[in-house]
C-alpha cells in the first residue's frame, strides 16, 4: 500500500476488518453498492461497508448506519476515509440516499 493519510485513529484500524455492530440492518448490501458506485467515480481502490446499528423505521422507509472505510490511491500516497454514515431507503429498500 505505501505511504497512506488519514487521522491517526483511520490509521490505527486499517490493518483490521471493521466490526459490524449488533442489531438487525438488512440495508447494509444495497448501502455498501451505492457507496462503491460514488466512491468507484472518485478513484477508489478499496470500500468497505459493514453495519453500524440496527435500521430504523421512519415516514417513507428505513434508516440504517453503516459504517465506511474508504482507500483512495495517490501519485505518492494514499488516502483513507473513514465515517459513520445513514443509509436511506425507500420501504422496498432501493437505496434513496447515504449522508454523514
Amino acid at each position: 500500500m505505501g505511504f497512506v493519510r488519514g487521522t491517526p485513529q483511520t490509521l490505527n484500524t486499517l490493518k483490521t476488518p471493521l466490526e459490524p455492530k449488533p442489531g438487525r440492518n438488512s440495508f447494509v448490501a444495497a448501502c455498501r453498492q451505492a457507496v462503491q458506485n460514488a466512491a468507484a467515480s472518485l478513484g477508489a481502490m478499496r470500500v468497505e461497508v459493514v453495519s453500524a446499528g440496527p435500521q430504523k423505521r421512519v415516514r417513507d422507509g428505513y434508516e440504517a448506519p453503516v459504517e465506511v472505510r474508504v482507500l483512495y490511491p495517490g501519485l505518492l500516497d494514499s488516502e483513507v476515509r473513514h465515517s459513520t454514515l445513514t443509509c436511506r431507503t425507500d420501504r422496498r429498500g432501493n437505496v434513496l440516499g447515504v449522508s454523514s
